[in-house]
């Protein structure tokens, strides 16, 4: 996972290894729940964009190196307009992604290969 700042928008990217297409459903939620056990997951900023993943493989045959840990938050402090970035999964082939904003913003989210990456794309209304 990485992010970028960029003039108009913020970038999060999340890489994945092996083979294999995810499949994601992206959306603004009012609060956020742990995958399996249903506990609130406190985030940082007034509103939550969850990005709900399926497909990739969290069993790779050799170790991936740079995975990064679920449960953990991530990417703060950035500069970026979000404040802040939660993953969580697998559980039972599910992962979720959430982006702490302070209010909500116009968003895209996209597939790129070679590697396989979903690109989250978070307008930041620069002046």
């Amino acid at each position: 996972m990485r992010s970028g700042i960029h003039e108009g928008f913020d970038r999060v990217v999340f890489e994945f290894s092996g083979d294999g297409r995810p499949s994601w459903r992206a959306e603004y939620v009012e609060s956020a729940a742990e995958l399996g056990r249903g506990n609130p997951i406190p985030m940082a900023g007034g509103v939550i964009l969850q990005i709900g993943i399926s497909g990739p493989s969290w069993l790779p045959e050799e170790a991936v190196q740079d995975q990064v840990t679920s449960g953990e938050y991530y990417e703060r402090d950035t500069g970026a307009i979000f404040e802040e970035v939660y993953i969580q999964g697998p559980f039972e082939a599910h992962s979720q992604y959430l982006i702490g904003l302070p209010d909500e913003v116009p968003f895209s989210v996209g597939l790129l290969e070679d590697p396989t990456r979903l690109v989250v794309d978070l307008e930041n209304r620069d002046e």
